[in-house]
């Protein structure tokens, strides 16, 4: 009769899969972890939530309006370079 191999019995059971030799245990580092993705995922939906709702407050006002009738005359620039060629550089 042929010799066939035989892995190794581990020393201590898994509760895991058959594959693994050991199942490692993160209860303390799964837990931060897990703590933190919660208290990040309600920090982002509350700061959401805030800034479409401040958003929504804004009114507008019309500014002519608000500053009166009696306001100066406006008045065009005089362009310096008026006639002359335009050099524009596009990158």
């Amino acid at each position: 009769m042929p010799i066939r191999h035989i892995a190794p019995r581990p020393t201590r059971p898994t509760t895991g899969p058959s594959h693994a030799r050991e199942l490692r245990r993160y209860g303390a580092l799964r837990t931060v972890g897990l703590v933190m993705t919660a208290v990040l995922a309600f920090v982002g939906v509350g700061g959401a939530t805030a800034a479409v709702t401040l958003a929504n407050n804004i009114e507008s006002v019309d500014a002519d309006d608000a500053l009166g009738k009696d306001r100066p005359k406006k008045i065009a620039p005089d362009d310096p370079n008026a006639g002359s060629p335009l050099n524009i550089v596009l990158l």
